[in-house]
């Protein structure tokens, strides 16, 4: 992913992602924070249109949709062929 954002960028991007969880009901989980930061930052063309098609619904986002919308965004992008388990999570603190 990159991580060129500017300070201000990076604190717009934030907002928006928080504020779009809070008014659709969406939990603000690290995973769900990461999709709707990507979205709000524009990187990723095929899952913004994704989620376009599923902002104009006015159906509630479940955490199976987003833990499916992760996956397929995130988790397919980080996996090699042959691994069969999402990449270890950091603890870095």
């Amino acid at each position: 992913m990159d991580h060129s954002d500017t300070l201000e960028q990076a604190a717009e991007f934030a907002r928006s992602a928080f504020n779009l969880m809070e008014e659709r009901g969406i939990a603000a989980t690290p995973d769900n924070f990461a999709i709707w930061y990507l979205y709000f930052a524009g990187r990723d063309p095929k899952m913004n249109r994704s989620l376009d098609t599923l902002l104009k619904g006015d159906e509630a986002i479940s955490m199976e949709r987003s833990a499916e919308i992760h996956r397929e965004f995130f988790w397919a992008k980080a996996k090699t062929p042959s691994s069969t388990t999402p990449p270890p999570r950091s603890n870095k603190n």
